[in-house]
């Protein structure tokens, strides 16, 4: 599962951004998000750099332990009501997810006064 939409979605960018981010056709980009033609490696490096990501997980695959993720996180230790929230997360508009932010910084902050 190639999780590419997700990704440039949970970063709140246009097709058209990511495309020129990375240097291709935004057309490309969108043939790659729907399965119609596969990027090649050096499109997929690019692809993952950018998003701090590996090439396995860029492709769906399980992470390896150990690997740094886009988010900091080892997702691999997160439990399933965490990574039900994270997938929540990343379904979400930009603008929900800037005020899903600002909520969890003003309740983490009461944890602290």
């Amino acid at each position: 599962m190639f999780i590419l939409k997700e990704l440039r979605l949970e970063h709140g960018l246009k097709r058209s951004e990511l495309a020129r981010e990375i240097g291709i056709n935004p057309n490309t980009l969108a043939n790659y998000e729907k399965g119609a033609r596969q990027a090649s490696y050096e499109t997929l490096i690019s692809i993952a750099d950018y998003f701090n990501v590996t090439l396995d997980e860029l492709l769906g695959r399980e992470e390896k332990p150990g690997l740094p993720r886009a988010f900091g996180g080892n997702p691999s230790r997160l439990s399933g009501e965490e990574k039900r929230v994270l997938e929540d997360y990343r379904r979400l508009p930009p603008e929900d997810k800037a005020r899903l932010k600002d909520y969890l910084q003003i309740l983490t902050e009461r944890q602290y006064l």
